[in-house]
C-alpha cells in the first residue's frame, strides 16, 4: 500500500548469488525497474568479474563480494 509517508522510497531488493545465472538476471532486472540493489555473493572470483562490476555500475548496483 502506498502512502504519503512512503511514496518518496525507492523498493529495494537484497540478491544473494548474483554473479551469475538467475541471481545475475534478477540483480538486473530489479534494477531496470528502478529498485536500489545490494547484491551478495562469495566463492571464486567469476571469470567475467570485470563484465559484471561494468554493468552493475552502469545500472548502480551495489556488488559485495567474498572471496573463499
Amino acid at each position: 500500500m502506498v502512502t504519503a509517508k512512503n511514496q518518496n522510497r525507492r523498493a529495494r531488493a537484497l540478491i544473494t548469488g548474483g554473479t551469475s545465472g538467475i541471481g545475475l538476471a534478477l540483480a538486473m532486472g530489479f534494477a531496470e525497474e528502478g529498485y536500489e540493489v545490494l547484491s551478495a555473493g562469495f566463492g571464486e572470483m567469476p571469470e567475467n568479474q570485470d563484465r559484471i562490476e561494468q554493468m552493475y555500475t552502469k545500472i548502480n548496483i551495489v556488488l559485495l563480494l567474498y572471496q573463499t
